[in-house]
């Protein structure tokens, strides 16, 4: 890779083939998917690892008011008795 500082940047203005295969690569594809006017506001993810991350949020959101190290022994008890009720369940 080629790191470019600003000095060159501006020296160097990019070639117009490069803007012409930028725009021929743009125009082809659904602006939807890549155009900053269709993303919807207060959207950031919708994937399904979302779900997990929110649920161990508010699993903890006592935890979290607590002093740093308050707050992280209570977090490790949380994931630790989750990690063995897990497992029991996956024993039988």
């Amino acid at each position: 890779m080629v790191r470019v500082n600003e000095q060159q940047a501006v020296s160097q203005p990019l070639s117009v083939t490069k803007c012409d295969q930028r725009q021929k690569y743009l125009t082809i594809r659904d602006p939807t998917t890549w155009s900053k006017a269709f993303f919807q506001e207060g959207r950031d993810c919708d994937a399904m690892e979302n779900g997990v991350s929110e649920s161990f949020n508010y699993a903890i959101r006592h935890a979290r008011r607590r002093h740093i190290i308050t707050m992280l022994e209570k977090i490790r008890l949380f994931v630790m008795e989750m990690i063995y009720t897990q497992r029991v369940e996956g024993m039988e």
